[in-house]
């Protein structure tokens, strides 16, 4: 029989959870009766047959540490609490970037045991495609520093910067680091970029280095940056 109309709330029965069906894969469910644990993912499982819990293939990324600049700094760093040997690379995102100055933005990093960055042997070429139409260029053989822009960022913008910087390799040593910078950013001319670098640390191939620094040319990075660092294995 056909019914039309609707069913009062009274009316309808509610159902004990214990009662509740575990509803399959076939049905649009998990077949899943159980939360995983902390950090833990559903997948197929080995025999391609059921859901599981377990943990992320590698190659994906995972978020390690968010850094939200309270106060203008000189410079910015990420330690060896989160740079370990889990992961192979690493990724820094940062928004909402301004710079007191107009400055270029340079990043270093730091082998495992020693007390400070080193400061020679960065290898680097970077380039800037303005809105303009024309581009800017900077590159070195051997560096003190890792440019990752070919000119100065505009200071105190109302458009600030987002950028993204990945180093490779830093617990391998059998290579050297890698570097990879893309992004957007106002120049000092008031004019859009878009931006690719990349280059090695060509030293140290057989070095772990588990620190990073990123800094401004000249000046502070402005109160209410955002780093985001993720680690992928």
């Amino acid at each position: 029989t056909n019914l039309s109309g609707t069913i009062a709330d009274a009316r309808l029965p509610t159902i004990p959870e214990a009662k509740l069906p575990t509803v399959p894969v076939a049905k649009g469910g998990t077949g899943l009766t159980s939360l995983g644990a902390a950090g833990k993912i559903i997948k197929v499982n080995s025999s391609g047959n059921a859901l599981e819990f377990g943990d992320a293939a590698g190659g994906m990324w995972k978020k390690l540490q968010t850094q939200t600049l309270g106060s203008d700094v000189g410079t910015v760093e990420f330690s060896n609490t989160y740079l370990t040997n889990t992961y192979t690379d690493f990724c820094i995102y940062i928004s909402n970037l301004e710079t007191a100055n107009e400055t270029s933005l340079r990043t270093r990093v730091r082998k495992v045991g020693d007390s400070s960055f080193t400061t020679s042997n960065y290898e680097y070429g970077t380039r800037a495609f303005k809105s303009d139409g024309t581009t800017d260029h900077a590159s070195s053989n051997s560096d003190d520093r890792h440019e990752c822009t070919p000119n100065n960022l505009r200071a105190e913008t109302a458009k600030p910067a987002s950028i993204r910087i990945t180093y490779y390799n830093m617990f391998d040593t059998n290579s050297y680091v890698g570097f990879e910078v893309k992004g957007i950013y106002m120049n000092s001319s008031d004019q859009t970029c878009v931006l690719y670098s990349s280059g090695m640390l060509k030293d140290g191939a057989g070095d772990a280095f588990d620190r990073i620094l990123i800094y401004g040319g000249s000046g502070n990075i402005k109160a209410g940056t955002k780093f985001e660092l993720y680690g992928r294995e």
